[in-house]
């Protein structure tokens, strides 16, 4: 489902077969959107005591904190090197991304 929302509309199916392919845009909006409705829950990490007492329900969870979650699984599918070396964003870092710089 997640495919078919995050395709652009293609006018010609019957002839061309881009319809089949993503873009690497289309591919992080599926990304993105898989993410959002399975709504992954954090992973505690060692010494985290987490919220005791209080349960957040992750289908309410900004985007955002959603794709965290996601990434601290994701990066377990990596090679040990790349785990090791891998630094996380913060969400200083995301906000920054938003925004080109304009040019000097």
């Amino acid at each position: 489902m997640v495919y078919y929302l995050s395709m652009m509309t293609q006018v010609d199916e019957l002839f061309k077969r881009r319809h089949m392919e993503m873009s690497f845009v289309e591919f992080l909006e599926a990304l993105c959107r898989a993410i959002d409705m399975s709504s992954p829950v954090p992973i505690k990490e060692e010494g985290d005591e987490g919220h005791q007492g209080h349960h957040i329900d992750p289908r309410k969870l900004p985007l955002q904190n959603k794709l965290m979650n996601a990434f601290k699984i994701l990066i377990k599918l990596c090679p040990p090197l790349v785990q090791q070396n891998f630094e996380f964003p913060t969400f200083d870092s995301i906000e920054m991304m938003k925004y080109r710089k304009p040019n000097s």
